[in-house]
């Protein structure tokens, strides 16, 4: 059985209701595992902006770069691996981002 990431909140033992934050995060997440990207990439746009300083903002950021690479927008992909780079340097993903932009630049 296959649980969505708002469930899997409540199941962890969130007695409490989810953040907004938490559930504007699943809400992006949801749409990704689900294969709908462009609402992926959408939600998860307005989740940085809505929480810049969440400390989810960096997996959110990765994840619209996936979604636009599974959307084949290439250059999108590569727009927001450049923008990943320049807000977490240190970054998870900094060695995909890192490849994807120097396969832009091939």
């Amino acid at each position: 059985m296959r649980l969505s990431a708002v469930a899997l909140l409540l199941v962890a033992g969130c007695a409490a209701t989810p953040s907004p934050a938490s559930v504007a995060f699943a809400h992006g997440v949801d749409a990704l595992g689900h294969g709908d990207y462009a609402t992926a990439d959408a939600s998860l746009a307005a989740f940085e902006h809505a929480f810049p300083d969440d400390a989810r903002a960096e997996d959110a950021a990765w994840m619209r770069t996936v979604a636009r690479l599974r959307l084949r927008d290439r250059d999108g992909a590569v727009e927001l691996a450049r923008a990943y780079l320049a807000a977490h340097p240190n970054g998870l993903r900094r060695p995909e981002a890192t490849r994807i932009v120097e396969r832009a630049s091939r």
